[in-house]
């Protein structure tokens, strides 16, 4: 019996596509080492491209807990502090964000 026969309408599956993609796997497994790009990067981690992806990734894995080493003190600056006394404290201090605190307590 013919194999086109028997296998009816998978006839084009059997005799093209199977031995294409058998080649196909074959070529890709056997070309890995080697690449038609001259600056190709070994993955997608190091890919400048791909950097984003990873980036939400790293951190959804981290915890305020793991952190609170690294935070440190803020002073918070009243609102009543005038502008000449925020000056002078500015030039003394090392901090970088200024937190205003409100004296009236929001309701």
């Amino acid at each position: 019996m013919i194999p086109s026969q028997s296998l009816g309408p998978y006839t084009i599956l059997a005799l093209v596509l199977l031995p294409g993609l058998l080649v196909s796997s074959i070529t890709y497994a056997a070309s890995r080492p080697w690449t038609i790009f001259r600056s190709q990067v070994k993955n997608r981690i190091d890919s400048p491209g791909h950097a984003g992806e990873f980036f939400v990734d790293v951190l959804q894995r981290i915890t305020v807990a793991d952190l609170t080493d690294r935070v440190r003190r803020v002073v918070m600056i009243p609102e009543e502090m005038r502008f000449v006394d925020f000056k002078r404290y500015f030039t003394q201090t090392k901090q970088h964000y200024f937190t205003v605190q409100e004296m009236k307590a929001a309701v």
